[in-house]
């Protein structure tokens, strides 16, 4: 039976995958198209069964995890492959789903950028910034623990920027970072420095973390409020709250509320890689939805 079969209301399918049959259907055109969908014949035909892999069980399987996050057990047991299998299927499925999206957000031009303006105490704002940290599992290696410690949050974390439009559509992501760095840190990453691209007159809103750079505009310090700072901050945070909004949205996939797991490598570069692509497909799901609401 096909696996779709067991989703034909489509709000069911929505809520337990995170997109629509006709999405669905449209990325799984692409990844056939760019011939991701298979590796290799042991990847796609499980060995002793007579069930053949395809994209659309690859997709699905992938789509549903990213959705859910249960341990992979899980999921060799619904499908009935191994533990291994499920977890191959899976790590496929987000490298297609990554070459499948790749491109899809990318930096505003200053036309774009001044088109999506808005007006917070006098400040001309084309972006909404902000870092999220996620909990990642701790090692005993000593440079893995430490590097990816957070004083903020007191464990072991990988972080990433996002900047959106102050209408709430993702328009960048950065690499995945160690959880030791700061915002400011981050944004002082020369992947990240777009605020080399402001023109004059052009803000960046932030929040108190991203201290240290002149078009970056943030709430006024608790110690300096007055009335009109206060009508001030007011204002800033009804704006910045788009933001958090964006981070609400992609928290809904559990992968990237959950502490994530990667237990192949200890090695920080492929961690911040490999979480990068988690990060990057889920935020372009947002995009989809909030293309649709504007």
């Amino acid at each position: 039976m096909n696996s779709l079969d067991l989703f034909d209301n489509e709000d069911y399918f929505f809520s337990l995958v995170g997109i629509t049959k006709a999405q669905f259907f449209s990325l799984e055109r692409v990844m056939v198209r760019i011939r991701c969908y298979s590796l290799d014949n042991e990847l796609i035909t499980e060995p002793g069964r007579s069930r053949l892999w395809g994209p659309e069980d690859i997709l699905l399987l992938t789509l549903l995890h990213l959705r859910q996050y249960p341990p992979v057990e899980l999921w060799a047991w619904v499908f009935g492959i191994s533990r291994s299998s499920a977890d191959r299927y899976i790590r496929h499925g987000i490298t297609c789903l990554f070459e499948c999206l790749k491109g899809s957000i990318v930096f505003p031009t200053l036309e774009k950028r001044l088109s999506q303006m808005v007006n917070v105490v006098d400040h001309w704002v084309s972006l909404v910034i902000d870092c999220s940290e996620q909990a990642v599992y701790s090692s005993k290696i000593k440079e893995f623990h430490e590097a990816t410690f957070s004083g903020k949050k007191w464990t072991n974390t990988v972080m990433y920027l996002v900047a959106c439009s102050p209408q709430g559509k993702i328009q960048y992501v950065s690499p995945s970072s160690i959880g030791s760095m700061n915002d400011t840190m981050v944004l002082s990453l020369p992947e990240n420095n777009f605020t080399s691209s402001m023109v004059p007159g052009e803000f960046i809103l932030a929040d108190n973390g991203f201290k240290g750079f002149n078009n970056v505009l943030m709430p006024h310090p608790r110690s300096q409020l007055n009335p009109e700072k206060e009508r001030e901050n007011r204002e800033i945070s009804s704006v910045r709250s788009v933001v958090e909004n964006v981070f609400c949205s992609l928290k809904k996939w559990k992968i990237c509320e959950s502490r994530f797991r990667f237990n192949h490598t200890e090695n920080l570069k492929e961690l911040c890689i490999w979480h990068n692509k988690v990060v990057y497909i889920c935020c372009c799901f947002h995009n989809m939805f909030v293309r649709l609401r504007v």
